[in-house]
């Protein structure tokens, strides 16, 4: 099975993102394995567990939900890196994290990238999205005043 990093800016969207690779997967509720997900980091001791854990063979696909691994250390990340290169193939990786940056290449070059953005409709009341609707609607003034610092209307 392929292993995934998800990739969002918020708990929700993460928390979304896990569940669809997991409806995807097909791997059932009880195969599936949730760790660090209340802490800022993983510990290097679930890392441990984690490598002993999927060194196991396993008949049914299982997965393992790593969280936070953009907030461990460069130590923890390499104990995982072994174990995520050559894990037994009805082993399923995902690790939802906030920053792509912060885990080791090394992990990153050997997982598939999700990269989830909030819908459009949820920034619908947002200042952003007013604003770019506003150009929509009325593309010549509101640009060149927003460009100008002036309003054009006429």
């Amino acid at each position: 099975m392929l292993s995934y990093i998800v990739l969002a800016q918020h708990k929700a969207l993460l928390q979304k993102g896990v569940d669809t690779l997991l409806d995807e997967s097909g791997v059932i509720q009880g195969r599936i394995y949730t760790f660090a997900q209340h802490t800022p980091q993983p510990p290097i001791e679930e890392i441990r567990r984690i490598k002993l854990m999927a060194s196991s063979q396993f008949e049914q696909p299982t997965a393992f939900v790593v969280w936070n691994l953009d907030g461990a250390s460069e130590l923890t990340q390499n104990t995982l890196l072994k174990i995520v290169e050559e894990h037994p193939d009805n082993l399923l990786f995902i690790f939802p994290v906030t920053s792509e940056v912060s885990v080791l290449p090394t992990i990153v070059s050997r997982l598939v990238i999700r990269r989830l953005a909030p819908s459009y409709e949820k920034l619908a009341g947002s200042t952003y999205a007013q604003s770019w609707q506003k150009i929509l609607e009325h593309p010549r003034s509101t640009l060149a005043s927003t460009l100008v610092g002036v309003d054009n209307k006429r």
